[in-house]
């Protein structure tokens, strides 16, 4: 699946509670289930898929199958012979367990997990949570984590499949698989860790995104980089509101439950047409007042010399946009920022200036000829 789910490897996903790391992970196994790239991902083979949910009762899994089958135009024998549902609720799952003597592990359901893996054809197998899956270990201890993780990648060894387990996260923001909650050797052990998180506010207003309703956007990154990337390069799901359609005189506005879908992260330049880029670089190259240029600080006493002010007056950007924009042209050398001297203040002052080749190739690209504006 993507790059993501590796047959005979381990997968780790790591989440803050409440973020929406089972609505992911159940979208993933119906995707594999069905072969369809319900959230824009690849998948490379239609697999059976064997969900183990340790924690939520079976009536409220199958709420959210139904609402990622009609969000996505679903039906029952799509999934009927592909898609496995186990809920911890009817029965206790353990993988592994510590004995009586407090020093070895045990493994209860090893071998008749892997048996049925094989018996049945089973190429996914996703456990969520993972701690539920064992009993007496200590999260914060290392060999103990270890064997867990190195149990789970074994079935999938054995079965020539692909073992995911989904993870808590410590508090605090997630930037990577470091965040995941107790001992290192579970996030050390896996071949692909990803995290997933909720749209931070700072994301949200450079995304045009209202407040309220950030919650509603999740992002999966690869977490096994030293750093998350961009949020405009991020990949990315939006949580839509199902209803069931299970309405009755005493209920009668039904059961909406959440479903996933993919969806593309605007760029801060949509919107923004290439006349309106070159009135507001022609409006830097003419400078805030007589001899005085802009710059792409936003700080001191004259925060009129900022551009980005232009790019939210005149290119509809939000503050939050317009930084992005002012990042991608000095990157590109469409402004260079240096020093000048100012009349005004008979001191040097830094200041930006514009790159006249790559305005005037602006211009061009927007049939837009010198001195319109005037």
């Amino acid at each position: 699946y993507s790059t993501k789910l590796i047959r005979q490897f381990l997968t780790v996903l790591v989440a803050p509670g409440g973020a929406g790391k089972s609505t992911y992970i159940l979208a993933v196994a119906m995707a594999m289930a069905t072969g369809k790239p319900l959230l824009g991902e690849h998948v490379h083979k239609r697999s059976k898929v064997w969900l183990l949910n340790l924690e939520d009762p079976m009536e409220e899994l199958d709420r959210r199958i139904a609402a990622m089958m009609i969000q996505h135009s679903l039906t029952r024998a799509e999934l009927d012979g592909w898609l496995f549902i186990h809920s911890g609720r009817d029965e206790r799952l353990i993988m592994t367990q510590m004995s009586d003597d407090g020093y070895s592990i045990t493994y209860p359901h090893k071998k008749s997990i892997t048996d049925i893996m094989i018996e049945h054809e089973i190429g996914v197998i996703i456990v969520d949570p993972f701690i539920k899956s064992n009993a007496g270990l200590e999260e914060n201890s290392n060999p103990h984590m270890d064997a867990a993780a190195t149990a789970w990648t074994e079935v999938a060894q054995a079965a020539n499949a692909a073992s995911v387990v989904v993870h808590h996260t410590r508090k605090g923001a997630v930037s990577d698989i470091e965040a995941a909650r107790g001992a290192k050797s579970l996030t050390d052990a896996c071949r692909v860790g990803m995290t997933l998180s909720a749209m931070a506010q700072a994301d949200a207003e450079a995304m045009g995104i209202k407040p309220e309703d950030s919650s509603r956007y999740i992002r999966v990154d690869d977490a096994k980089m030293n750093m998350a990337p961009k949020a405009e390069g991020a990949t990315w799901f939006h949580m839509v509101s199902c209803n069931l359609g299970n309405a009755t005189p005493e209920y009668p506005r039904g059961d909406n439950v959440a479903a996933l879908e993919a969806w593309q992260a605007p760029s801060p330049w949509d919107g923004l047409p290439m006349n309106r880029v070159v009135e507001i670089l022609e409006r830097v190259v003419e400078g805030p007042d007589t001899g005085e240029q802009y710059t792409t600080a936003q700080t001191g006493p004259d925060k009129s010399r900022w551009i980005g002010a232009l790019l939210i007056s005149l290119g509809g950007r939000t503050g939050a946009q317009a930084k992005i924009v002012l990042r991608d042209w000095a990157a590109n050398g469409v402004i260079v920022e240096g020093s000048y001297k100012s009349p005004g203040q008979r001191k040097t002052r830094l200041g930006v200036t514009v790159n006249a080749a790559k305005l005037e190739e602006f211009r061009k690209a927007a049939s837009f000829p010198p001195n319109a504006r005037d």
